[in-house]
């Protein structure tokens, strides 16, 4: 599926009003569905990044092996994180590997958790428009804004989502994020971040030896 797809479709799609049926649908989603961390098979998630003027660049590509397991590449190299530990490595997802003092959540889990909860809590602006037609077949499109709230390092992120959903598999394919604001950029931004979700139970983050 082509990454500016599902965002073609909604500018295409007229606005559907937010209901309280649509809002819990979605943060059902959050609940052993498809957005909740803890339930996600291992995957690959490839993030590009299009500024105002259509420019897009690379902007992450990680590997996730359950909650806590992943390597992420971005322009300035590669990260492994396991639990609460860090390595540096070099441009490639097989390192080599340096370990780096890095600052985690005293319990990496429990704040997957707390985020993942205040994602579902926070939904506004729900819009369910079901299933669309795509060149790659059938599918769940919901949109939505949310937010977390400030966390154990007054931290905190959000975003306008486009969420496409595979049907009958029930696994994300494609994450559109626009209108992001964190606590240290709190006016929305401009670029828009397409996210391509592929799935391999193969996918293992392992402990670098040394």
């Amino acid at each position: 599926m082509r990454p500016a797809l599902v965002l073609t479709l909604a500018l295409s799609l007229p606005a559907f009003p937010a209901s309280a049926d649509c809002t819990a649908e979605i943060a059902a989603l959050f609940d052993g569905g498809p957005l909740d961390p803890f339930a996600r098979p291992n995957r690959r998630e490839i993030t590009l990044n299009r500024t105002a003027d259509g420019t897009e660049t690379p902007h992450s590509d990680v590997l996730w092996d359950g909650v806590d397991r992943s390597i992420n590449c971005m322009a300035h190299g590669c990260t492994m994180i396991i639990g609460q530990e860090a390595w540096m490595g070099g441009t490639s997802h097989e390192g080599p590997w340096t370990q780096a003092p890095t600052q985690m959540p005293d319990d990496p889990a429990e704040f997957a958790r707390i985020t993942r909860n205040d994602m579902a809590a926070n939904v506004t602006e729900a819009e369910c428009p079901g299933e669309i037609e795509t060149d790659a077949g059938p599918r769940l499109v919901y949109r939505f804004r949310t937010r977390t709230n400030p966390n154990e390092f007054d931290a905190w992120f959000g975003a306008f989502y486009e969420v496409s959903i595979i049907p009958g598999d029930n696994l994300v394919e494609q994450i559109v994020l626009s209108e992001e604001v964190a606590h240290w950029a709190p006016e929305p931004s401009s670029d828009v971040k397409t996210t391509t979700v592929s799935y391999d139970d193969s996918i293992s983050v392992v402990r670098p030896e040394g």
